[in-house]
C-alpha cells in the first residue's frame, strides 16, 4: 500500500487529502482504492477507468454492497471525471 499522508487531490471543485492508496483489483476490474478526508469528512473510493467493461452503476454498487467493501448503512455516490469513475462510500 503507498501511503499519500497530506496530498491534496481535486475531485471536481472539492479539495481532499488521501490517507492511503493502493491499487488492486475488484473483481475482474482494475481500480484504484482510496481512503481519504475532505471538510472533516472521511471516505473511501474505488476508482474504475472508463475504458473498463464495467456493468451499470446500479449493478457494480450492489456487488461492492455484497462483497462487504460497503457498509450496510453507508450512502454511495458517483462521478464521472476525466476518464474515470468514482464510486465514493463509508463517509463519517
Amino acid at each position: 500500500m503507498r501511503n499519500l499522508d497530506q496530498q491534496n487531490q481535486s475531485q471536481g471543485d472539492e479539495f481532499l487529502t488521501v490517507i492511503s492508496e493502493v491499487q488492486c483489483l475488484f473483481g475482474e476490474h482494475p481500480v484504484s482504492y482510496q481512503k481519504w478526508v475532505s471538510d472533516g469528512v472521511t471516505g473511501e473510493s474505488l476508482i474504475f477507468s472508463d475504458d473498463t467493461d464495467l456493468p451499470d452503476t446500479k449493478t457494480l454498487i450492489q456487488q461492492m454492497r455484497e462483497s462487504g467493501l460497503v457498509r450496510e448503512d453507508s450512502q454511495v455516490t458517483t462521478a464521472q471525471r476525466v476518464g474515470r469513475l468514482f464510486v465514493n462510500f463509508n463517509f463519517q
